[in-house]
């Protein structure tokens, strides 16, 4: 019976100082003024958590506690969770704090600290942290708890550019339970902090940097994001932050997100297993987050973020869980599939590729023509696959259809890919950017990927080739048990040519860079939303 809301204490004089205000009734107890000496109840954060300044993202009231939400203005930072209660009495309020997530040192007991590091120990090798904001919902008597980078923020408050790029990637979320014990959902605990987990991030796309909101309807659980790729619409390739690598960053960001720019909205009816209703912002790229969700009388609301032409309030009938939506699992949208030639058929085999697992098509990166990914027997699903322009510069050799990446949840898999319009791959070879040992980033360079068969029947041009799982070509070396198999491979047919350009200075300086970006900018799923 008591609502609680968060503000900055700028009026009582501790700017960057988050504070925690209560009431019974907050019409009857309103004086017109927010001070200490308000009728309203106040909750002191401890003034030595946040000595460089911190907000309140969001709280929410579990197992009689309230559960608060930091973002920590100190470098390098991620988000905190802290739990209050109240240990006195309404008259006599002994408000105690209890840190989850973060980092206190201010006291020396051992059951004072913190019980996970800040950002759920999502910390670069630059020492960023990804996971700098955070927000919740109660599902299923558990916390969801979706991740946002505070990217923007630190950029605003002018961080140093490590400590920005640091933050970039996509949201992911976490749950706990009464014990206050956390496991990362998505994605799951067992592919742990390495390259495969930042890949998984965001659904498999980075773009998406916050996990903005949740709404509950029936038995489903949904989520929204924040798609930073709407932005790029407003300058392009124009925009320019002042900083060289955050500014090429933006630019392939740009380039490799603009099909699908816009919010992205998944399902769930159980917390574990996710599913895509809409990727692009219910066809508006504009709408660049799902900001509010509401539920009344059967029907799922959901206000967008849309500050370039207003926001749009848009509604779906809650779900039935025993009617639960079908997806051939690739993350490509159908609709998108289903335009791939022979009538969503691209590689001729009589069946639409949009319920193949196996079988994926999608444009190529300059939307002339389609790319058909297929896969053998021996691995029956590809996901994220995805074409994208050439970066940095492979000096001496040409990509006239761009790079395509996927990756496959299998130990080995032959792969076929078809280039739609292409008339011959005769004086072509296979190149890769990425380890020639297998998960060591230290070995990351162009290289001519062996053993690639070029060739052309009914369906159209193609190269085909064997990936194994650990081996050359895959960008990942072997994954530990009980981590399943996974290969990531990216590349592309090219050709020699005469002269050489110049090496793009930056992208060279970002290879993390590629590898981080491609995993950054895989793309996407499904579209599914009905109503």
């Amino acid at each position: 019976g008591t609502l609680f809301w968060a503000t900055s204490e700028t009026l009582l004089l501790q700017p960057d100082q988050p504070g925690i205000w209560y009431s019974r009734d907050p019409l009857e107890d309103f004086d017109g003024v927010l001070t200490e000496n308000s009728e309203y109840g106040h909750i002191d954060v401890p003034d030595n958590w946040f000595p460089d300044g911190a907000e309140i993202t969001d709280m929410i009231s579990y197992n009689d506690f309230l559960y608060v939400f930091f973002v920590n203005y100190r470098t390098r930072n991620g988000f905190w969770c802290a739990k209050v209660k109240n240990q006195g009495n309404e008259d006599n309020p002994d408000w105690v704090w209890d840190i989850i997530v973060g980092e206190d040192d201010t006291n020396p007991e051992p059951d004072d600290t913190a019980k996970y590091p800040p950002g759920m120990d999502r910390f670069r090798d630059n020492g960023a942290n990804a996971n700098g904001g955070a927000t919740p919902v109660l599902f299923d008597n558990k916390v969801y708890v979706g991740t946002a980078s505070d990217f923007i923020l630190r950029l605003t408050r002018g961080h140093e550019p490590d400590d920005i790029l640091g933050t970039l990637g996509g949201g992911q979320l976490f749950r706990f339970d009464e014990n206050d014990d956390w496991e990362r959902v998505m994605p799951p605990d067992s592919v742990g902090n390495g390259i495969v987990a930042e890949l998984m991030s965001g659904w498999f796309n980075p773009a998406d940097l916050y996990i903005w909101r949740f709404g509950s309807c029936g038995d489903r659980l949904y989520a929204g994001t924040f798609d930073i790729g709407s932005l790029f619409a407003l300058g392009e390739d124009r925009i320019q932050t002042g900083i060289p690598e955050l500014d090429l960053l933006l630019q392939i960001i740009n380039r490799r997100h603009k099909s699908l720019r816009g919010f992205d909205l998944y399902f769930t009816d159980d917390g574990d297993n996710w599913f895509p209703l809409r990727l692009n912002g219910f066809d508006d790229h504009w709408n660049y987050g799902s900001r509010s969700f509401a539920t009344y009388n059967g029907t799922l609301f959901l206000g967008t973020a849309n500050p370039f032409y207003g926001c749009q309030i848009w509604k779906h009938p809650c779900e039935c869980t025993d009617q639960p939506m079908q997806f051939d699992k690739d993350l490509v949208p159908k609709e998108i599939e289903d335009k791939a030639p022979n009538q969503g058929d691209g590689n001729k085999d009589g069946i639409k590729d949009s319920i193949q697992p196996h079988v994926a098509s999608f444009p190529s990166y300059n939307g002339t023509d389609y790319i058909t990914v297929v896969c053998d027997s021996e691995c029956e699903q590809i996901i994220s696959p995805y074409s994208f322009f050439e970066t940095p510069d492979d000096p001496d050799y040409e990509f006239p259809y761009g790079i395509v990446g996927f990756i496959l949840p299998c130990t080995q898999g032959e792969i076929t890919i078809y280039f739609h319009g292409v008339h011959t791959l005769n004086n072509f070879v296979f190149r890769k950017y990425g380890p020639t040992t297998p998960g060591d980033l230290q070995t990351i360079q162009w290289y001519t990927l062996p053993n690639v068969v070029f060739g052309k029947d009914e369906v159209g041009a193609y190269a085909r080739f064997t990936l194994i799982n650990g081996q050359l070509g895959d960008i990942t070396g072997v994954e530990s048990i009980p981590i399943p198999p996974i290969i990531i491979d990216p590349g592309g047919p090219a050709r020699k040519i005469s002269t050489i350009p110049a090496i793009n200075t930056w992208g060279l300086l970002l290879l993390s860079g590629l590898l981080f970006i491609f995993c950054l900018f895989f793309l996407k799923r499904k579209k599914a939303w009905q109503g």
